[in-house]
């Protein structure tokens, strides 16, 4: 499942069955025993690619698949296109255009710096163009509606 910045952060911590798969941890090259605040550093230009990426991203999610687990994957079209490349079904969520100012803040609190809330604001009124060419199934949440309601709605929480 595809998710953009939906309160994720907030829930997914209360559910033993959610795994928050991130891709920072697997595209680019770190130390991992710092205390890395990965937020801060999303859209910035100073990181080191990873040359195994996507492969080391792929491989860990087939491995997650096969836990029964509601797994989520961050909704770049990067990801998105190695889902789709890949055979894996997943459904792409995001919030509506009326939330663009809730969003803003959130990142602000997180952490994010303005050129990842630029991007991320712009992505969102891209994808919301695009919905209707995209080739998986896609749900659009408002804004009072968050990601963990929407699971339980589905009966999955």
């Amino acid at each position: 499942m595809c998710f953009c910045r939906i309160r994720q952060d907030v829930f997914i911590s209360k559910y033993s069955n959610i795994i928050d798969h991130d891709v920072t941890k697997f595209k680019y090259k770190y130390d991992l025993n710092e205390n890395i605040n990965f937020e801060a550093l999303k859209a910035t230009n100073n990181r080191i690619k990873n040359k195994d990426f996507p492969d080391n991203w792929l491989m860990k999610l087939k491995e997650l698949m096969n836990t029964g687990n509601i797994i989520l994957v961050p909704a770049d079209l990067e990801i998105r296109n190695i889902l789709v490349k890949s055979k894996i079904d997943f459904i792409f969520i995001i919030p509506d255009l009326n939330s663009e100012k809730i969003l803003i803040e959130r990142y602000k609190k997180r952490g994010n710096n303005k050129k990842f809330i630029e991007r991320a604001i712009n992505q969102l009124q891209k994808w919301h163009k695009e919905i209707p060419y995209f080739e998986y199934k896609t749900i659009i949440l408002s804004k009072t509606f968050i990601l963990e309601n929407w699971l339980i709605k589905q009966k999955l929480l």
